[in-house]
């Protein structure tokens, strides 16, 4: 986990915004890690927010870098995902299965998101999962970005 001071961006450093965001400052050194670094990611954060990560993004294309980056990050990306449904009055289950790249209230996903959620051992079938999760993470952090750098 590495915290970059470097002044860039108007004078925005990663420090600036860890000290200014609600997100759990790890979770945003790893995106930032993820997406290649500060100025990767301040280049990134607001195409991110407004279109979805699912675009391309540095870090968050392949399958196997996602669920991978899930699992390092897993306790505070499920976290995160908690707080939020609390905060939107739904249970976490609901929520993550309402995601629009999996939109699937089946047994069966919410039995993965469960499995993501709650810390059981990841199946292969799990992985839609934990790529969303994955996705899910680098969009809020991206859109908590956004948000405190159009405020600065």
């Amino acid at each position: 986990m590495t915290t970059n001071n470097t002044t860039t961006g108007g004078d925005r450093t990663q420090s600036d915004f860890i000290n200014n965001s609600s997100i759990n400052g790890d979770l945003i050194n790893a995106v930032v890690d993820q997406m290649g670094g500060w100025e990767s990611f301040i280049e990134s954060a607001q195409d991110v927010a407004n279109y979805g990560i699912d675009s391309g993004f540095t870090g968050f294309i392949y399958t196997r870098d996602t669920v991978e980056f899930f699992i390092k990050n897993r306790r505070a990306i499920s976290q995160l995902a908690k707080d939020m449904a609390d905060d939107f009055g739904q249970n976490v289950m609901d929520m993550v299965c309402g995601f629009n790249c999996i939109k699937d209230t089946s047994e069966e996903m919410k039995e993965a998101v469960a499995h993501c959620v709650y810390g059981v051992t990841l199946t292969d079938e799990d992985d839609t999962v934990a790529n969303a999760l994955a996705w899910f993470a680098g969009e809020e952090v991206c859109r908590s970005f956004s948000d405190w750098s159009d405020n600065e």
